[in-house]
């Protein structure tokens, strides 16, 4: 994965498709964000895009996790990533189901905190990007 790539993921902020389930996801539990868009870093057809978004959502049906859908994005908005807040025991199995669906890396919230997590720990580390609520962008649809 590129440097540019990695500074970019680390502006990433956050839009909930749905503001009602803002009011219910608990900040203070456990969760990756986790897009299976554009497999490392590889700009995609909307239709292979749309395929790997569904068969993340049935790994996700099929293994019992609790999911919403999230968008990723840039601070400016000229750039949205639709993903899944995935809640998860432990950031491992995060890593291992991003891996499956070939992402560079993931997002992991614990106790309100953002880190950015790369699935190849060989080129980059583990990066604490602040409290996860501030990167929260309202929806203005």
């Amino acid at each position: 994965m590129s440097k540019d790539l990695w500074e970019i993921y680390q502006t990433t902020c956050f839009v909930f498709p749905d503001q009602s389930v803002l009011q219910t996801t608990d900040f203070h539990r456990d969760f990756a964000i986790i897009s299976a868009r554009n497999p490392e870093g590889s700009q995609q057809s909307d239709q292979l895009n749309q395929q790997a978004e569904q068969g993340m959502q049935q790994w996700l049906i099929r293994n019992g996790n609790e999911y919403c859908r999230i968008f990723g994005c840039s601070p400016t908005l000229d750039y949205v990533e639709p993903s899944f807040l995935v809640y998860m025991l432990d950031k491992e199995n995060a890593v291992e189901l991003a891996v499956l669906f070939r992402q560079n890396a993931l997002f992991w919230v614990s106790d309100d905190r953002l880190n950015l997590v790369p699935c190849d720990t060989l080129s980059n580390t583990e990066v604490d990007l602040g409290v996860f609520s501030k990167r929260l962008i309202q929806n203005r649809s």
